[in-house]
């Protein structure tokens, strides 16, 4: 099933673009045939007790073809949320024959990388991070229902991506997380291990292009002053703080903007283990 997605005036993007740290002779050149910002989100504790299961809600950057296999179990994903804008889609997804379900919802073409306009200062990145989140919030609330929903009905795990796996991708696992109870400082967490893998990040979002394109995008992504391996805290925390702060709190707001109770005590029996997650060990929160 391949399902397109978007809300008229918003049709997507976040793939907030960023360049390469420093170049160091010793370090070994990122590997760019495997997803760059991949994880399982499982392990994350839960407020009132548990854990978010192993081996049920993955994110990530852009699948490319001929990407090996990520060192996630089970693999692959039941069903897939793809979070890039219709311009982004140049092909069949590149895991459109090992997965039974494709949902692509589109987000918001502000947070594409071309238009994002972040200078280099850090209370700037952050400020900008901060507006485009709350954006994303205001305008998207419907396509979060339709995430929750995938996410809650899927037979197996569900990947959620966008382009870097950082802005789109992160704002969504921060709704789906919040509405079943996480713990904010997690959430955090999670979001900002992206900055590790910003090298191989970079390098992939150009190869993605085709290849009469890529030192355009390469220019453009440079001038971005390093955004991509930028994950200010602050932006995020806004994010959990306007979940949480509804009425009746961030399952409340997935409720409001469509979901209905059954399908969020759905999603919490998905993604939460009460007993403390799986005897799996937690995996690596970096590829």
């Amino acid at each position: 099933m391949y399902r397109i997605l978007a809300n008229g005036s918003a049709v997507t993007a976040a793939m907030t673009a960023e360049c390469v740290p420093e170049e160091r002779s010793e370090e070994p050149a990122p590997a760019l045939d495997r997803m760059a910002n991949v994880r399982d989100v499982g392990g994350l504790t839960v407020e009132d007790g548990g854990a978010i299961r192993q081996g049920v809600l993955y994110r990530s950057d852009q699948p490319l073809p001929g990407d090996q296999v990520p060192d996630l179990d089970p693999w692959p994903p039941a069903a897939i949320v793809d979070l890039r804008s219709p311009h982004e889609l140049r092909a069949p997804h590149p895991l459109a024959g090992v997965t039974s379900t494709i949902v692509s919802v589109a987000v918001m073409d502000e947070a594409e990388p071309a238009r994002i306009g972040i200078g280099p200062s850090q209370p700037d990145i952050a400020r900008r991070h901060g507006r485009l989140y709350t954006r994303i919030l205001e305008r998207s609330g419907r396509d979060f229902e339709t995430i929750a929903a995938t996410v809650a009905e899927a037979s197996g795990p569900t990947l959620v991506h966008c382009a870097a796996g950082k802005d789109r991708t992160g704002v969504t696992i921060a709704v789906l997380l919040s509405a079943v109870g996480v713990l904010p400082r997690e959430i955090v967490a999670d979001y900002q291990v992206t900055a590790a893998n910003a090298p191989a990040l970079f390098e992939r979002l150009i190869i993605a292009e085709p290849e009469a394109r890529r030192r355009q995008r390469r220019e453009r992504l440079l001038a971005m002053h390093g955004v991509l391996a930028m994950t200010p805290r602050e932006a995020i925390e806004g994010v959990i703080s306007e979940l949480t702060g509804h009425p009746n709190g961030a399952g409340g707001w997935l409720v409001d903007n469509g979901l209905s109770l059954a399908q969020l005590e759905l999603l919490r029996d998905r993604l939460v283990d009460p007993d403390g997650g799986t005897d799996r060990q937690p995996r690596p929160r970096t590829p």
